[in-house]
């Protein structure tokens, strides 16, 4: 349960670092020494980077005895991690609006008190959130990233469609595969009894990339700055293609 808290509070391990979503820059003044990026004309602030990284830290150092040192490859992972999170959240707030999205303080109250229910109370939590390095204040915010990210998500993907055509040529394509592997298990494979797999795959994968395509549009849209110092790690092997370029 411990690691599923950490999980909903510390979601800059996240999703959309995983399907590797181009974050794009602009042109523009620089990044004010007191921001890591930023968004549009809104600002990643050094406080909210400060705060993750505490939080990652608390996290990290309770699970594996340790933390990497600053500077170190390791390190430099879980900072680009972190400032690609706040600016993504950054993006998706600013970009809610235009499809007609948004979170009230009582859907994140809703939540927050799913969440003392499930842990045995408040007081359970509030313990349980100090291990993780948080406060009920930033466990609040997160917990409206989430919501704010989910519903925007819904959203942009809710008239995403696969056709029985879709199903069956991937049927036609994979039906060798299929059949290998389910002659392993002891089974068999027919379309019939594999439709239903197939359609909820290629419907994942096309409401994920329906979400890129409006993450990077978006993205494009607002422009995003980074500071110098902050700039996600070019060394780590993601795409070339996700790598901004940096305020001066």
């Amino acid at each position: 349960m411990n690691r599923m808290l950490a999980r909903a509070a510390l979601v800059l391990l996240i999703p959309i670092l995983a399907a590797g979503t181009p974050l794009l820059t602009a042109c523009g003044d620089s990044v004010p020494d007191d921001a890591v990026a930023k968004v549009g004309d809104q600002l990643v602030t050094k406080a909210q980077f400060t705060e993750f990284m505490k939080q990652a830290k608390t996290e990290i150092t309770s699970t594996y005895g340790s933390f990497p040192e600053e500077g170190s490859s390791t390190y430099n992972l879980y900072a680009a991690q972190i400032v690609t999170y706040l600016v993504q959240n950054e993006v998706v707030a600013q970009g809610a609006a235009k499809v007609g999205v948004s979170v009230s303080d009582d859907d994140v109250e809703s939540t927050v008190t799913q969440m003392q229910t499930a842990y045995g109370g408040e007081s359970t939590l509030l313990s349980l959130l100090e291990q993780q390095g948080m406060t009920m204040a930033s466990f609040r915010d997160s917990i409206e990233a989430s919501l704010l990210s989910q519903a925007v998500a819904s959203e942009v993907v809710k008239d995403v469609k696969v056709t029985k055509a879709d199903v069956r040529a991937y049927w036609e394509e994979h039906a060798a595969t299929y059949r290998e592997k389910a002659e392993k298990k002891g089974q068999t494979a027919t379309y019939a009894n594999t439709k239903k797999k197939i359609r909820t795959k290629l419907l994942n994968k096309a409401q994920d990339k329906a979400w890129q395509t409006w993450l990077e549009a978006t993205t494009a849209d607002l422009g995003v700055l980074y500071a110098a110092a902050y700039a996600p790690d070019r060394s780590i092997p993601w795409s070339a293609a996700t790598w901004p370029t940096t305020a001066e």
